[in-house]
């Protein structure tokens, strides 16, 4: 038992059940939670102050649970609801390099890339701010970046190309693999996976420590953003065309590759979770104005793709929640998000200098800009 009070623990032998009165389920918020006495939240809480709390409001114990009127802003848990006015998008970072993108994370850091052909780097800052810090410099190009276990890779674009790990904390770089023109990346607890764009377009695997190149598909011209799914791989193909575009799935171990969609104009990045695979169409190649962009859904098992968004501004990044589909307009300078089921969209930022990455935790959504290589983020509404 989790240190039922005792009335709990007389009503439940009489079989009455209250809310928060299980030593099966420490109920969010419940006055004398069963955190008390040294019990235990149910995984995903927390306890602070004897109250179960969820861990993505938690900092160190401090807990932050907004009442009408005041905000957490800041997502600082140590002064709370510091805010008596709706939390408005912010500069995150005021610095981070020449076209910034490949947003990743972990429990205490952003990471990022910076796309610049002569000085790439790789930095990162404290999700709870501070200055941004150069980790690696010197990079030819990099363009998407993964954080697993402690360790970052990302891919260099340019140059002979490469596909390169770190440590989190920074030091010496390791090439696992040199590779012409990789273009996105993907990691499981034991191998790295990627692809190659243009004409003679790969898709490779690796082990972490770079021991097993394995090229799991060939002739894939023109493939861009990877993404890996209950042991899937599911990729884009631009295609040269107004509607040749595709996503592509496999086997993350190399058997037959499966188109899932075909007939997509200009699809960019894509995202997949258990609700589905989402992705961006950009639009028309010849398009003059920024107004035929899209973003797309397909249930797993289904065959017919929903719009979810049409008419968006060059749309370029992606991500996802578990309610949400969030999304960078580049051309018109927003950050959007529409539900996962559908919906009207809402606009999150405006009047940003061509946002092209984005990602999302449980609390906020953080894009870069690469028209002015700044980072953003606005707290989660």
């Amino acid at each position: 038992m989790r240190g039922i009070r005792p009335l709990c623990l007389f009503l439940v032998v009489l079989g009455v059940a209250l809310p928060g009165c299980s030593d099966s389920n420490c109920a969010v918020g419940a006055a004398g939670c069963e955190c008390t006495g040294g019990g235990a939240c149910d995984a995903g809480l927390v306890c602070a102050s004897d109250v179960c709390k969820p861990a993505s409001e938690c900092s160190g114990g401090a807990c932050v649970t907004c009442g009408a009127g005041v905000y957490d802003c800041n997502l600082d848990a140590a002064d709370g609801c510091e805010s008596s006015t709706p939390c408005a998008a912010a500069v995150f970072v005021a610095s981070a390099g020449l076209w910034p993108r490949g947003l990743a994370k972990d429990a205490d850091n952003l990471y990022w890339v910076s796309y610049d052909t002569d000085a790439g780097a790789v930095s990162r800052v404290a999700l709870s701010g501070g200055p941004a810090i150069t980790i690696a410099s010197a990079q030819v190009a990099p363009y998407d970046l993964a954080v697993s276990n402690g360790e970052l890779f990302w891919v260099n674009n340019h140059g002979s190309g490469a596909v390169i790990k770190m440590a989190t904390t920074g030091g010496q770089t390791t090439v696992i693999e040199e590779q012409y023109m990789p273009w996105s990346l993907a990691v499981d607890q034991t191998s790295v996976y990627w692809v190659t764009g243009e004409d003679g377009g790969v898709v490779a695997s690796d082990l972490r420590d770079g021991s097993d190149r394995t090229y799991l598909l060939r002739a894939q011209p023109r493939a861009r953003a990877l993404s890996l799914y209950n042991d899937t791989l599911y990729w884009v193909v631009r295609g040269y065309g107004d509607a040749d575009g595709a996503v592509l799935a496999m086997p993350k171990n190399g058997s037959a590759a499966t188109p899932v969609v075909s007939g997509q104009p200009f699809p960019l990045n894509l995202a997949v979770t258990a609700a589905g695979i989402f992705w961006v169409n950009r639009g028309l190649l010849g398009a003059t104005s920024f107004d035929d962009g899209a973003i797309m859904k397909l249930g797993h098992g289904e065959t017919t793709p929903t719009t979810l968004a049409a008419g968006q501004g060059d749309p370029e990044g992606i991500a996802l929640n578990a309610t949400h589909v969030f999304w960078t307009n580049g051309g018109t300078g927003e950050v959007m998000r529409v539900n996962i089921t559908g919906g009207a969209p809402e606009t999150l930022a405006s009047g940003q200098s061509y946002p092209c990455d984005v990602l999302v935790d449980g609390r906020a959504v953080y894009w870069s800009c690469c028209g002015d290589g700044t980072i953003g983020r606005a707290v989660v509404p």
